[in-house]
């Protein structure tokens, strides 16, 4: 893993199929084909470095319904955060044509939902973190109640699967609470108060197919946390860096790495919300957080291999 970021470039987005193509052929994952998952698994590759948490299954009907609720909730939101600008490859992730009209029943969009972050190209030490404009409505505080319980269970998912990182985002979040108070950011105090996650951000997406793409603002090192709900079928989620796809039901968590492992999710027939919980490196450095280390398990392979975990009793 240690070569293989030292391969990314800065701000490497993961867009550009040649490029990608020659990561492959220099760091491939060391089996023929591609795997296909469908049970609990967890990815390793190099000198036991976990990449993939896979956990079908893993959200509660009632936490399902919760995260449905509260995205039915920011349908406003969502309806304004699609734009028209244009076939970008670099800046998609809200444009229109990465997105559908479902049975109808949900709002197509995606919103970022942040207590304390940087705009980009206004970050530290020039700029101050911003509360989300998600927020900042006399609905910011309904919303946060609302996410407040899934905030919960992704941190806690997050404790087991990379636990110096769920550590290092909890001093991120105590650190950027008694800056903000210093700083007399009262806003941010305000929302730092009602703020139930470990993780600094969450993303709302509404009915949109993912093209594959790296996060390039996140750390190779870091998890993101992937939760998948909806009354949809024949979803899948491709990790072509891996050669490997996931079976992607509604109630799915995902913890990956989403700078190292490069992702998408095709159009899917109905309605699809995904939730993804991540960090952001420039909001750990104005907190001066350290930055932690890779996840690992014990392994003497060093190629890409999967492992099955215990399937959750009934």
């Amino acid at each position: 893993m240690v070569r293989y970021n030292e391969a990314l470039a800065q701000g490497e987005r993961g867009i550009d199929d040649n490029r990608e193509e020659s990561l492959l052929r220099r760091f491939p994952p060391g089996h023929g084909g591609t795997i296909h998952l469908e049970k609990p698994a967890v990815v390793v590759a190099s000198e036991g470095t976990i990449v993939v948490w896979y956990l079908p299954g893993a959200l509660s009907r009632t936490t399902q319904d919760e995260i449905w609720n509260a995205t039915k909730d920011m349908e406003q939101l969502l309806k304004r955060s699609i734009t028209s600008v244009g076939a970008s490859k670099v800046h998609w992730r809200c444009q229109d044509e990465y997105f559908s009209p479902g049975s109808g029943e949900l709002q197509p969009g995606c919103i970022n939902v942040a207590p304390a972050w940087f705009q980009l190209g206004h970050g530290p030490p020039k700029y101050s973190p911003e509360v989300s404009a998600s927020l900042r409505g006399q609905s910011g505080d309904k919303y946060l109640s609302a996410i407040a319980r899934p905030a919960v269970i992704a941190s806690a998912a997050l404790r087991v699967m990379h636990p110096r990182q769920y550590w290092e985002g909890l001093t991120n979040i105590v650190s950027l609470g008694a800056m903000a108070n210093d700083m007399h950011l009262h806003q941010i105090s305000d929302k730092l108060g009602k703020w139930s996650s470990v993780f600094c951000a969450l993303s709302i997406i509404s009915n949109r197919e993912t093209p594959f793409h790296r996060d390039s603002l996140s750390r190779m090192q870091w998890f993101d946390v992937l939760t998948s709900v909806g009354r949809y079928c024949h979803a899948r989620m491709s990790l072509p860096s891996l050669q490997i796809e996931l079976k992607y039901d509604p109630g799915v968590m995902v913890g990956m790495s989403g700078r190292a492992v490069r992702h998408g999710v095709h159009k899917v027939d109905g309605d699809r919300i995904c939730w993804a919980w991540y960090m952001r490196d420039n909001v750990h450095d104005f907190t001066k957080t350290p930055r932690g280390e890779f996840a690992k398990i014990q392994t003497g392979d060093d190629k890409a291999v999967t492992k099955t975990v215990p399937q959750y009793p009934e």
